[in-house]
């Protein structure tokens, strides 16, 4: 009996040892094993690697910071592909994607740079009568700048700070992360749980998929750590790369290497319901490449995910006129209707351009505020009318506002900034083409209570008008610059700018057939010079000039050329920093219009014509 006594006494001792150490909380967890799917490296494999990437980055690292890093990722690609335990390297879009035997994937990308636009400068918002509206799920906003590291970018930071304010007048508590901050650590477990997001960063398609750039950069003495310890599994199996681009730092264009995500990595990590019924908006290239990033967010409760299907220059931009039209009470699809076709159709580096487009089809009725009431009422030109006159003047107000703040006006699918006259108001000239012209006006008002309000009106015009031979426009994105519009005649140079050979601000009404129709000197346009009929065989040069910077600094100018009422074509962004009076200054030769032929020819060449040397006058 003593004997049975003695161990049941052990065997309790020994059950409560074991449970006091089951509570013990300092005690760490059982981690799962070792994941069959991954290979375990030895340290002399992990050098291996190490050496390989060493000898890949010593040559595309270089290869990225030329003028033209596609051409030299080409011609440098066979020499990539040779080097020891480089499994794979290939060309994809805009970048070199290099695989290394055992491990995973480093992307370097050649970046575009971003495009400020001729319109939308104070932003926008509108709202519509819908019978559906399905919230977001949670008045919170996380806004995402991952390119602050970039002094080359500054506007992006601008974005986010416009964005922040928009959210905040409509009681959203705002989060911000920038550059750093982005990390790794933030996506993986501090992502989720916020109604919107606004994510500006890079986005690489290699391989069937996007990766998106944190803002989190490895170490430079041991650039592969974690990636061959930590964070190796992550590595192989595609959910975690290094991913290269170009950025200004100390002034200088550097090779930069960040942390990147798939959508693997969204999947392996969130649950359903991570994200409450949110609204995602990726400013990164090819983030809607496919819909393998969207699907994930998806699957984790995201309502919708708003992004790219290509490369893009415009992402910035038109998330920020997105987001102003949302706060103003517009669902994801009439928000979308409402921009201008240009700020979703970026053509800045793909000939059919990215298109803005947004998954699932379902989140096309989510908002973010409830709607205001307001309208827009257009007086002239009137809805359905038919005009022989190619000027006509766009007259009219917005309804139920105090105040106008900005707007604008989209005409053929080319928009301007609206021009605002008094507080409600707005009116200017309008140059409609033969047969049916597409007008549509987006204001941005406030009203009584002070709350920002948004309306779209669109009408159509008819023009009965004889075909015009040449007909161009001009716009800039800044609003105070002066910006000068020039058509020399058969024969002439830009050393016959300024002269009776030249269509320009002092010489509207040409001898020689063309007409400048107004001199905007007050910021961003669009200013117009025709010849209706073109008499004298040749080729016409068309120029822009900086004329007055008016404290803008730099800006940026857009050109459009038709022929005998033909398909517009477009030209720019051109930057321009130096601006002077007559003789001085920068100037864009953007491109020669043939007659009778009718071939528009490309030049693009810049000329710095130097500083005036008196003080610019007043053309006012």
């Amino acid at each position: 009996m003593k004997k049975l006594l003695y161990l049941l006494s052990i065997v309790l001792l020994w059950f409560m040892m074991t449970y006091s150490s089951c509570l013990n909380n300092d005690d760490p967890e059982p981690g799962p094993g070792p994941d069959p799917d991954v290979p375990e490296l030895s340290e002399e494999e992990k050098q291996v690697v190490r050496e390989t990437y060493m000898n890949v980055a010593n040559i595309v690292d270089e290869l990225l910071l030329t003028d033209d890093p596609l051409a030299a990722f080409s011609s440098n690609l066979a020499s990539v592909q040779s080097i020891d335990n480089v499994e794979d390297a290939f060309i994809e879009g805009e970048a070199m994607v290099v695989k290394f035997a055992k491990a995973g994937k480093i992307i370097w990308y050649a970046s575009n740079d971003y495009i400020i636009p001729p319109y939308g400068g104070k932003g926008f918002e509108e709202f519509d009568d819908i019978l559906e509206r399905i919230p977001v799920g949670d008045s919170t906003a996380l806004l995402l700048n991952q390119q602050a590291g970039d002094e080359g970018r500054p506007y992006c930071g601008q974005v986010i700070n416009h964005v922040k304010a928009k959210f905040e007048k409509n009681n959203y508590t705002v989060t911000v992360k920038s550059g750093s901050a982005v990390d790794i650590n933030l996506i993986s477990s501090g992502f989720t749980g916020y109604g919107a997001y606004f994510f500006i960063s890079h986005g690489v398609y290699a391989g069937g998929r996007t990766y998106i750039m944190t803002g989190q950069e490895p170490d430079e003495n041991s650039i592969l750590h974690l990636l061959l310890t930590d964070l190796f599994s992550d590595w192989y199996k595609d959910r975690i790369i290094i991913g290269g681009c170009k950025e200004k730092r100390g002034g200088q264009m550097k090779s930069v290497k960040f942390y990147c995500f798939s959508d693997k990595l969204i999947s392996s990590i969130y649950p359903a319901n991570s994200f409450p019924n949110s609204l995602i908006y990726l400013v990164a290239c090819q983030g809607m490449k496919n819909t393998n990033l969207a699907q994930a967010y998806n699957n984790a409760g995201a309502g919708v995910v708003i992004g790219w299907d290509e490369t893009n220059c415009l992402g910035q931009s038109s998330g920020k006129l997105l987001f102003n039209l949302m706060l103003g009470g517009m669902t994801v699809e009439k928000a979308l209707a409402a921009m201008p076709a240009e700020s979703k159709n970026d053509k800045c580096a793909v000939t059919a351009g990215a298109n803005l487009i947004f998954y699932p089809s379902s989140g096309k009725d989510i908002v973010l505020v409830k709607d205001k009431e307001a309208d827009i009422i257009i007086n002239t030109p009137v809805n359905g009318e038919t005009y022989a006159e190619r000027v006509q003047t766009l007259d009219g107000y917005m309804s139920n506002v105090k105040l106008i703040n900005s707007g604008v006006v989209e005409l053929n699918g080319v928009p301007t900034t609206l021009t605002v006259v008094g507080d409600t108001n707005f009116s200017q000239p309008l140059l409609i083409n033969n047969g049916n012209n597409t007008v549509k006006v987006t204001c941005e008002g406030t009203n009584i209570y002070d709350e920002t309000v948004t309306k779209t009106k669109e009408i159509t015009v008819i023009g009965e008008l004889a075909p015009i031979d040449i007909f161009t426009e001009l716009r800039w994105n800044t609003p105070a610059a002066d910006v000068d519009f020039h058509l020399l005649k058969p024969g002439a140079g830009i050393g016959q700018l300024w002269t009776s050979d030249d269509c320009y601000y002092s010489n509207m009404n040409t001898t020689w057939g063309a007409f400048l129709d107004v001199d905007d000197v007050e910021g961003y346009g669009p200013e117009h010079i025709t010849v209706p009929s073109a008499t004298i065989e040749g080729d016409y040069t068309l120029c822009i000039h900086y004329y007055d910077d008016d404290g803008d600094g730099s800006t940026s100018g857009f050109v459009s050329v038709s022929v005998n009422n033909g398909e517009m074509q477009s030209f720019g962004p051109y930057s321009m920093s130096n601006s002077g009076a007559d003789g001085s200054g920068d100037v864009w030769v953007v491109c020669t219009i043939n007659f009778p032929s009718g071939d528009i020819t490309p030049v693009n060449a810049y000329h710095n014509l130097g500083k005036s040397s008196r003080t610019i006058p007043a053309k006012r």
